[in-house]
């Protein structure tokens, strides 16, 4: 965008609107040549046919815009304002939270991983330990367990 000249972006605007405008026969600007409106059409046929000469020009217009340079350096901008506000609202609530020593949400994620990794340890310490078990009593009986009991000799 040319800094010298604010209203630079105007001149996309302009050119849409004039090419909307120049579409619709009958209207200020059109060619001379343009036909007139047929004497045939209905109300809504009208109405039908002005909204998608206007959604054609706007489209045209629209993508012309968001592929100009102007349209790409704004965006880049706003995204990096975002960032950027993002980062200080990030840091402002990081003080906050310390200064009245509140947990974080880092910190209340790190703990929470923390105690799945823990969890997930102990279980992997338990089903060793219940193959261990096992191992024992199949090894002693000679038969490891039946329906979740070990057998056992001399009856009741």
């Amino acid at each position: 965008m040319n800094e010298s000249n604010p209203f630079s972006g105007a001149d996309a605007w302009m050119k849409f609107w004039t090419d909307a405008m120049s579409k619709m026969p009958g209207a200020p600007g059109a060619p001379a040549s343009a036909p007139p409106p047929a004497p045939a059409l209905s109300p809504s046929e009208m109405l039908s046919k002005m909204q998608q000469t206007f959604l054609e020009a706007w489209t045209k217009g629209m993508d012309q815009y968001m592929r100009s340079e102007a349209f790409l350096q704004m965006m880049k901008k706003s995204m990096e304002n975002a960032l950027a506000m993002r980062q200080q609202l990030d840091e402002f609530m990081r003080k906050t939270l310390h200064g009245a020593q509140a947990p974080s949400r880092a910190d209340t994620s790190d703990l929470m991983q923390f105690l799945h990794n823990f969890e997930d340890r102990v279980l992997d310490q338990l089903a060793a330990l219940s193959k261990r078990v096992d191992d024992l009593e199949g090894g002693a009986t000679g038969g490891g367990r039946t329906g979740g009991k070990t057998k056992q000799g001399g009856g009741r």
